[in-house]
């Protein structure tokens, strides 16, 4: 073989390499640029919905505490109420999130147990609102008792004695 027909093959080889190469570049780029979209939007609008879930269980929870320092029943009705419409709405935030982050099962897997904390964490936050809201009452409840005994206690002792 002449060496002129030995390098055109080389370079013939080298040519097809080098378009296998570019091929291969390409489809990895593409890959490469999914993944990035994926966490540019996607996980950034993921992010977003759990900071506000944060702030939310964190209002829910300030909305519990004020059902504690409530003095009147119509107050507590009123706390209880709001403490209700809260829960049930991030109840709503939650369960979106979770379908979001069930829909993307492979890249977000762990992003789905930390949404499922929060849910947890949501869960046992009502429930405690639950047991303040009760507990309140029947505070309230005991108070007013007392409050009747005492002024019957004292309309009692007002009264002069005769014997």
């Amino acid at each position: 073989m002449k060496l002129t027909i030995k390098v055109g093959i080389a370079f013939a080889i080298l040519c097809g390499l080098m378009a296998l190469g570019g091929g291969f570049s390409y489809f990895n780029m593409a890959r490469i640029n999914d993944a990035f979209t994926f966490v540019v939007k996607d996980i950034s609008a993921l992010s977003e919905d759990a900071n506000s879930i944060g702030q939310e269980l964190l209002r829910i929870n300030k909305t519990a505490t004020d059902m504690m320092f409530s003095d009147t029943k119509p107050e507590l009705e009123q706390e209880r109420q709001h403490f209700d419409s809260q829960s049930k709405a991030l109840n709503a935030q939650l369960q979106a999130l979770l379908d979001k982050l069930n829909a993307m099962e492979q890249q977000g897997s762990e992003a789905s147990r930390a949404a499922q904390a929060l849910q947890v964490s949501l869960q046992a936050i009502v429930q405690g609102g639950n047991d303040i809201n009760r507990i309140r009452s029947e505070v309230m409840t005991e108070a007013a008792q007392i409050d009747k005994i005492k002024a019957d206690f004292l309309t009692k002792s007002a009264l002069p004695r005769w014997r």
